[in-house]
């Protein structure tokens, strides 16, 4: 019942109702305790006949709301009070429901409801938001002078010589003959299955074991 007090009122509400409480229990309490003492399960009270386990709950709670819930509860809403204060100054864009900043606050309150009870909420998220931007910006600075420098090395880079190219061409001339000794290979074992087929020999058969062997470099 406490934590929906909004405000201060709401608390003096919260607060007059449990002394009222105890002081009805207090100006019944040689009844209530003759009834407990009888084992008798009700007390009369004003003409009414009231469960005596529901007085001695009531008088807990009242106890309980007036030595901690509810002093809790006014801290946090001066907390709260201040705090909201201070998000508005520091944070505008966290409450212009147009803003994208204000999407996220309202996504983190969605996602995370135990985060309400947090008097400082907004600004921790302003916070948040806040440095997730200058990293971000830090970031893409740092690829754009990435990318600088590295058109700035290659406009530096002197085009090959002459040289280079006659390396690029003898690094080709290998692999242009090894293209042609596959080709050869595989018309020569085109020939010599032909020829096993046609005569099963031996002699065929070895042969064509040779060059498939010779064929398993270039694969």
């Amino acid at each position: 019942m406490f934590t929906s007090a909004k405000n201060d009122a709401d608390l003096d509400k919260l607060d007059k109702d449990a002394r009222g409480v105890l002081s009805t229990y207090e100006d019944n309490e040689d009844a209530i305790t003759r009834a407990i003492a009888r084992d008798e399960e009700t007390v009369s009270i004003d003409g009414q006949d009231v469960p005596v386990a529901k007085l001695r709950t009531m008088k807990k709670l009242a106890e309980r709301h007036l030595r901690d819930h509810i002093p809790a509860r006014r801290k946090f809403i001066k907390e709260r009070t201040e705090a909201l204060g201070a998000a508005r100054t520091e944070f505008p864009q966290l409450f212009d429901t147009r803003t994208a900043e204000y999407q996220e606050l309202e996504w983190v309150k969605k996602t995370y409801p135990q985060l309400r009870t947090v008097p400082a909420l907004e600004r921790f998220v302003g916070f948040a938001l806040e440095g997730m931007a200058a990293r971000r910006k830090a970031a893409e600075a740092a690829k754009a002078q990435a990318g600088k420098a590295e058109v700035k090395t290659a406009a530096n880079t002197p085009p090959k010589a002459a040289a280079d190219t006659t390396e690029t061409a003898s690094q080709q001339k290998p692999r242009a003959q090894a293209t042609g000794e596959k080709a050869r290979l595989k018309a020569d074992l085109e020939k010599a299955e032909k020829e096993l087929d046609r005569t099963g020999s031996s002699e065929a058969y070895q042969k064509m074991l040779i060059i498939q062997d010779r064929l398993k470099k270039f694969n």
